[in-house]
């Protein structure tokens, strides 16, 4: 257990408790129905329950001890899940019914946390149909971009590597968005620092760490747009820091002159967070959005809705469990 009190000490403890449940929703997605002990199995196997221990345990034999380890473990997984009912109400896809959990999507269910649960349990994101998992979540970020702008919005997406017919080097690419957000003074405009190449290949620079470019259109179509810039991290590594530090303004100034207004970072992931690592994850990335707020965005616009988006989320769901879920 945590030695201490201070949330923010705990945070990476805390935020361990996410991957039991996480566990457990997909288990119960694939099945309708599973023990919430389901999460803890990975820990049993392990014999690595030691951070469920607590002084109840001290003085009881061995099987005993590990039987009250598994009965906190299974609490704490319980806990997170409730936290998820608290912050998402009708919106969370399931229903916990004592030490189970019951997959029960509401009748107008967009798939939408199905789909980012689905990406955060791939077993890789490299291997045959799953390469395309990172690409298709990058699709749902540059909509949730949109979302957060507001009415009037755009977006593209960047990541690499790029679709069909889409722009392989980086000033290709930087002058396809500068045409896109309307050929703004100051803003897009390719401009390597000295010394640097004219134009890099694909094999020295992609994209600087940069998967998603929004913007809020100008409404008299004159300079001085807002910019999300977007990082998306599907991987079990999302959390690390470097991660969360990759997309870095300044790289994208070694390339491009500096913005009349500098723009906003922003940081998507498929996996939950716990309030202490959102605080964390924003002081590194930018603007934080975990599936939970990807969800509670999504759902207050139609966009996700869209058939392209809907035929986007059904192809995650297809690729890592290969069994068709009803809308």
């Amino acid at each position: 257990m945590p030695n201490n009190n201070n949330s923010w000490a705990n945070r990476y403890y805390e935020q361990s408790i996410t991957i039991n449940a996480d566990q457990v929703e997909f288990s119960a997605l694939i099945n309708q129905t599973c023990s919430v002990r389901t999460g803890v199995a990975d820990e049993r196997i392990a014999d690595a329950l030691e951070d469920f221990d607590n002084e109840d345990s001290g003085n009881l034999s061995h099987w005993a001890s590990d039987d009250v380890k598994l009965d906190n473990a299974d609490g704490r997984t319980i806990e997170e899940i409730e936290r998820r009912i608290n912050l998402l109400g009708n919106l969370y896809p399931f229903k916990l019914d004592g030490a189970s959990l019951r997959y029960s999507p509401p009748a107008e269910n967009s798939l939408l946390y199905e789909a980012l649960l689905c990406i955060s349990q791939a077993e890789n994101l490299t291997a045959k149909s799953h390469r395309y998992l990172p690409r298709h979540f990058e699709f749902l970020a540059c909509i949730v971009s949109e979302i957060y702008l507001g009415n009037d919005s755009a977006s593209y997406r960047t990541g690499w590597p790029r679709g069909v017919g889409e722009p392989k080097r980086l000033k290709a690419l930087v002058e396809k968005i500068r045409s896109l957000t309307g050929d703004m003074i100051g803003e897009w405009h390719w401009h390597p620092r000295e010394n640097l190449p004219d134009d890099p290949s694909s094999r020295d620079v992609k994209e600087c760490g940069l998967d998603v470019v929004a913007w809020k259109k100008s409404i008299d179509k004159r300079p001085g747009q807002l910019y999300v810039l977007g990082q998306c991290a599907c991987g079990k590594n999302w959390l690390d820091d470097s991660k969360l530090a990759e997309l870095r303004y300044k790289s994208i100034e070694d390339w491009v002159e500096s913005f009349t207004i500098k723009p906003v970072t922003a940081f998507f992931t498929p996996w939950h967070a716990v309030d202490e690592i959102v605080i964390h994850a924003s002081s590194k990335a930018g603007v934080f959005f975990d599936r939970a707020r990807i969800v509670l965005y999504a759902s207050t616009n139609a966009k996700i809705k869209h058939a392209n988006a809907q035929t986007v989320i059904r192809k995650i769901i297809n690729i890592v469990r290969p069994i068709s879920v009803n809308a």
